[in-house]
């Protein structure tokens, strides 16, 4: 299931996010992931207080699409980047295989800058599945997208002459404690 949210009065806290984005380009290296073309940071700024303005949307919206499923786990953000995509730059196939949930926050989005496209691993194209291939989402500014870190996804190029830049994030589910001592089986 994909979860599509929508952040209110987002104009103030993509200016500033943008600056942190294009100020973090300018100090840092891409990474390599699935950007192709693009940069992408480092998967360690949920640590950085310039992100403290999104965390608690990101969260809220995290215990909501969990409830929507009436599945009640607690979470931790384990791994929070930023996606910087130029004209001509995607991102190839991929999943996010030691996480939960992902999600992605759209700072900027230009006309033609690119869809979002989940691709269901199950359905064939000759199978008699309900179930679509694939989904294809066009992101607008302020729009959150959560779905299941196990599904194969991509971005397609885009062709602004304009950045593209979102802030993609992975979810664990907490572990749950063991009893401390000695554990004993009765019989």
């Amino acid at each position: 299931k994909m979860g599509v949210y929508k952040l209110q009065d987002f104009t103030r806290m993509n200016i500033a996010l943008l600056d942190f984005a294009k100020q973090l380009q300018s100090n840092n290296d891409s990474t390599e992931y699935s950007n192709v073309g693009g940069w992408q940071s480092a998967k360690d700024i949920y640590s950085l207080d310039d992100t403290d303005i999104l965390k608690p949307f990101i969260l809220s919206t995290v215990k909501d699409y969990l409830k929507s499923m009436d599945c009640i786990k607690p979470f931790t953000m384990s791994a929070m980047w930023i996606n910087i995509c130029p004209q001509y730059s995607y991102h190839c196939r991929h999943n996010h295989e030691n996480s939960a949930i992902s999600g992605v926050y759209y700072v900027r989005v230009p006309k033609d800058s690119g869809k979002l496209k989940l691709i269901n691993s199950i359905s064939k194209p000759d199978s008699q599945s309900i179930t679509p291939q694939h989904i294809l989402f066009t992101p607008e500014e302020g729009d959150l997208v959560l779905f299941d870190s196990q599904i194969e996804h991509e971005v397609t190029q885009n062709n602004s002459k304009h950045d593209r830049v979102s802030i993609a994030f992975n979810i664990l589910f907490n572990k749950p404690m063991r009893p401390e001592g000695p554990q004993h089986r009765s019989g």
